[in-house]
């Protein structure tokens, strides 16, 4: 799940910002944000949600997120691994729904994991 975790903020992301032409953001209540995507189209959706950090742990966001019946549906695709003696660094990009179907057949994005290369450290 994309998330970040910024200094007042918890950030989760459940629609790929690159959808939307503009943005503004809603409260939900009990401190979370909703920020609102608007497409070029027409409609509008969530696109992330905000968590403050004083009131809210990572645990309790992505609970509240799974409970709400909130789904990400990005993918991102690592194209470069550099490994060093005590980190390992990914060079990564997302991919639209539409980048993700021209991807040959052999390359299953599901599969591509930061956590498959974390051996590499040990």
């Amino acid at each position: 799940m994309p998330v970040e975790v910024g200094p007042n903020f918890i950030r989760i992301r459940v629609a790929n910002p690159k959808q939307f032409i503009r943005f503004r953001i809603k409260d939900l209540g009990k401190g979370i944000k909703a920020v609102i995507g608007f497409k070029k189209g027409g409609g509008s959706q969530i696109q992330s949600l905000l968590f403050p950090k004083s009131r809210y742990t990572l645990s309790k966001a992505r609970s509240w997120v799974k409970s709400h019946g909130y789904t990400v549906e990005e993918t991102w695709l690592i194209y470069d691994i550099m490994v060093g003696i005590d980190y390992i660094e990914f060079n990564e990009t997302l991919l639209t729904p539409e980048e993700e179907a021209k991807l040959p057949p052999e390359i299953d994005v599901k599969e591509m994991k930061k956590e498959v290369w974390k051996w590499l450290l040990e």
